[in-house]
Parts: structure tokens; sequence; C-alpha cells
């Protein structure tokens, strides 16, 4: 996991962030065993509480539960909450694109033709690395 101590971006925040992701990508599973609060923070040398800030943080969002004795644990709901916040997140990021495309003139049908153009290239070079 890496954090960015300059980021204007919690650290706990960070973590969540980092969590979610992992949670997307697929490298933690539904009732996959996080990290206890004190490893994930001599890990990362932080604050155990910061660690416990974002572990809060993910069990009020429902993506992880802790139990008592046991430790946290990600939820069956967690996939489908990050999913969710992914394709905000994607959203956004083309808004920006196609805000920024419309303010320096490209018309509606220019734009859908530069997405697509990119998506078959960025899926070509996917291939050929593949």
């Amino acid at each position: 996991m890496k954090l960015s101590q300059s980021s204007s971006i919690p650290i706990y925040i960070q973590i969540t962030q980092n969590i979610k992701y992992d949670i997307v990508s697929g490298k933690l599973k539904p009732r996959d065993k996080l990290p206890s609060v004190r490893e994930l923070s001599l890990a990362l040398t932080i604050n155990p509480n910061t660690v416990a800030k974002a572990y809060t943080e993910l069990e009020h969002e429902k993506a992880i539960v802790g139990k008592p004795g046991q430790g946290y644990f990600v939820t069956e709901e967690a996939l489908s909450i990050s999913r969710m916040e992914k394709e905000s997140q994607i959203s956004k990021l083309i808004e920006k694109a196609v805000v920024e495309a419309l303010r320096m003139g490209l018309k509606k049908h220019d734009i859908t033709k530069l997405a697509e153009r990119k998506i078959e290239e960025i899926l070509k070079q996917k291939h050929m690395n593949g």
C-alpha cells in the first residue's frame, strides 16, 4: 500500500481508497481478513489511530466488518459498493474531459469519435502486451 505524506488527501482516506481499489481489482475478496490495526500501522509507520479511523470509515460504508477478537474482514457487499464508487470516479473523469473538449470547440460527434479511437488504441496495445 502506497501513501503520500505530501498529498492533500488525508492518510486515512488514502488507506480507504487503497483498500477499495484492492477490492475492485480482486486483490481482496469477500471474507478476506485485513491486517490488524497494529500490523498495518507498523507496516506503514503511521499512528494506529489513523488506521483505526480508516477501518471505521470502511465499516460505516459496509465494505468491511470488524469481528471482536478475530479482526476485520471484507464484506460480501464490498464489491458492489466499490464498483459503484469506481463508476462514480470514472464518470467524474469523463465529465472533466468532455467539458474541456467542448471548451476547446469540439462537437459531440468529434468527442465520441476521439474516445472510440482512444479505446481501440488502448485495447490493441493491451492485447499486444498481454
